[in-house]
């Protein structure tokens, strides 16, 4: 297991760090209204810091208490195919759109994960992310018009 913390440590790290230059090409503060880098590097300050958690936590595991990961166990399939999921979903959102990528993903998920009646998926997809997109599109006038449904 302390291998696995180690590799999740220097991504989570590596992703950090990526997202801390890339927000540095974003538009400056003005004035006291904080610019559009303040939240993403927030957020990267904070996975920082807990990338640099576990690599100290993990140096503190004693040998006998290290137990051996199995990534290959039946129960991790969902999480691999979440990750294949998000794989596919994010150049479809830039190709097809945001509606209608996110509606039919989440419909998917909501739909395997909860075993809920279809018409309760599809409400919940569609609910979540016309919220979203309310929000974002005509709260904080955030453009959410790339791809060509939406």
């Amino acid at each position: 297991m302390k291998k696995g913390n180690y590799i999740a440590a220097a991504a989570f790290a590596a992703l950090a760090l990526f997202a801390i230059r890339e927000s540095g090409s974003f538009p400056p503060t003005k004035g006291n209204v904080p610019g559009p880098a303040v939240f993403p590097v927030a957020i990267a300050v904070i996975m920082l810091a807990a990338a640099v958690s576990l690599v100290i936590s993990t140096f503190r595991i004693k040998p006998e208490d290290d137990r051996k990961l199995n990534l290959g166990r039946p129960e991790c399939l969902r999480v691999y195919a979440c990750m294949a999921i998000l794989i596919v979903y994010f150049p479809l959102v830039q190709i097809i759109g945001f509606c209608v990528t996110s509606s039919i993903m989440l419909f998917g998920l909501i739909r395997w994960f909860g075993k809920y009646p279809l018409h309760q998926c599809a409400l919940a997809a569609v609910a979540i992310v016309g919220s979203l997109y309310f929000v974002f599109s005509q709260v904080l006038l955030v453009p959410f018009r790339f791809g060509f449904l939406l």
